[in-house]
């Protein structure tokens, strides 16, 4: 426990070592990104006056805590305020919207202090780039304090595990979908914690790996969450019977809700099923998000990283140390913006990011951080409804 407070403390301290130390721009941006002749509607514009019926409401969301669970069956006043449960839903919401790559599955998880209307603001600008419908996971703000805490130090708050628990039955039933070619998970800020519970899931029902995954002493913050979610649904269970060839418990009622297919014991995950996912990341603020390394064969699934510089919840994780203290272990392509205060996912990193390669930047003003990785992200090759060769 020692370990990990310094661990933390040392994480958060090369977080807060921006200069000018100017944490509200760090998080909100330049003021050129308020006003709405600079860039498109982004999450600003709902403190707009003419916005003030969502602007409100959102403002209320991200000042008054509240909790991560359904509201009891009696109806309360105000209960949207005080229970803000995950939710999944589709963007558009037309169920014959046009799909034009109907092989590849698009998930979005959002960032901290985003309610109902800033959430859909991040889909349609994305729905609008990348010209795919999207299930949007919905992790609700449960207040800016809260919000930011578990970007730092809540990572196995119950909080994260209600929304990774509700954001996994629907990545699992893509994934097991077999009209499904490539499953595409955009994420941004303390979505990519999210994110990286979910890999850890797969992994879990990876046989190769469940066993070293399981045994391992001291699991970082995200697969300890995720160890904790694949006890409830009797992951374990599912490994033994692939070992076996029989269900060890064959009377006992499976646990897992798979959509689409009822209450049933979840399958494994295969290497083939694995190398479908991509994990593009915004603000990537995880302690550890690394894919499985299969001999003579690379890496799965496919994860890139995107961070402002003066982003202080990006330095948490994609622009940590990569080694020592406080250090986070993010694997796959990791991208930077030199100089690029600003944490808004639509003001801050969509925009920016399509302003330069309007101007002539095929990279969108991204550098990287690592030798040997592509310079320009494979995210772009998305844009505009096209799609990269398959991995």
């Amino acid at each position: 426990m020692f370990e990990k407070a310094i661990d933390l403390a040392f994480n958060v301290s090369h977080a807060l070592q921006i200069f000018p130390p100017d944490y509200i721009r760090s998080i909100f941006g330049e003021m050129d990104s308020w006003r709405s002749e600079t860039c498109p509607p982004t999450e600003l514009h709902l403190a707009a006056f003419h916005e003030w019926g969502k602007g409100l409401p959102a403002l209320a969301h991200i000042l008054i805590p509240a909790v991560p669970w359904k509201p009891p069956g009696v109806t309360l006043p105000f209960s949207d305020l005080l229970f803000r449960p995950s939710l999944v839903y589709r963007h558009p919401p037309e169920v014959n919207a046009p799909d034009p790559t109907p092989g590849e599955m698009w998930f979005f998880i959002n960032g901290i202090c985003t309610d109902r209307s800033v959430v859909d603001l991040n889909a349609r600008y994305l729905h609008q780039l990348f010209g795919r419908p999207l299930t949007v996971l919905h992790n609700f703000t449960r207040g800016f304090m809260p919000d930011l805490a578990a970007c730092a130090v809540g990572k196995e708050w119950d909080r994260v595990t209600e929304s990774a628990a509700v954001a996994f039955p629907a990545i699992y039933a893509a994934l097991k979908n077999h009209a499904c070619e490539r499953l595409i998970l955009l994420a941004h800020s303390q979505g990519t914690i999210l994110s990286a519970v979910l890999l850890e899931l797969l992994k879990g029902l990876h046989p190769p790996i469940q066993e070293q995954w399981v045994k391992e002493p001291a699991p970082p913050p995200e697969r300890a969450v995720a160890r904790k979610l694949a006890a409830r649904w009797d992951f374990g269970r599912t490994i033994r019977a692939v070992r076996t060839g029989k269900d060890p418990q064959p009377g006992r009622l499976p646990s897992f809700d798979w959509p689409g297919h009822g209450r049933r014991q979840p399958e494994p995950v295969s290497l083939k099923e694995l190398r479908k996912v991509e994990i593009y990341c915004f603000a990537n603020c995880a302690s550890d998000m690394v894919p499985v390394q299969a001999r003579g064969r690379g890496a799965a699934p496919w994860i890139e990283s995107y961070g402002n510089e003066k982003d202080i919840v990006a330095r948490l994780g994609v622009l940590a140390n990569a080694t020592g203290p406080g250090s986070a272990r993010i694997g796959g392509g990791l991208y930077s913006r030199a100089a690029a205060w600003g944490h808004l996912l639509n003001a801050h990193y969509l925009y920016p990011m399509m302003k330069a390669r309007s101007q002539g930047d095929p990279a969108g003003g991204l550098k990287p951080l690592k030798s040997r990785q592509s310079p320009v992200p494979r995210l772009f090759a998305y844009l505009d409804a096209k799609s990269p060769p398959q991995l």
